[in-house]
């Protein structure tokens, strides 16, 4: 029940890691067009498969242009499940703004 809400590579679907079978809990987009959220993916990252993440983030901005001071999402391109110290601070920039 957070105000702010920050997703960095964040798993979508369970089923996408090693350790799981199952999709896992369902992710409130609906409460989440409701809140502020920054939000960050390389678009096909090996570990959570970016691309489940992407149209994800896709439907969080439905009619939203998703750079603003309620919604700011950033996808780039790449493999790697890791995040830039970069992006990091943008977060914390645009929590503060």
């Amino acid at each position: 029940n957070a105000d702010i809400y920050l997703l960095f590579s964040p798993v979508i679907k369970w089923k996408e890691l090693n350790e799981f079978e199952n999709e896992g809990p369902e992710i409130g987009i609906h409460y989440l067009k409701k809140k502020r959220v920054f939000g960050f993916v390389n678009s096909n990252d090996y570990r959570i498969n970016g691309s489940i993440v992407v149209n994800f983030f896709d439907k969080l901005c439905k009619n939203d242009k998703c750079n603003n001071r309620n919604k700011k999402i950033i996808i780039e391109e790449g493999t790697l499940h890791s995040v830039p110290k970069e992006v990091f601070k943008k977060g914390a920039n645009w929590i503060i703004t």
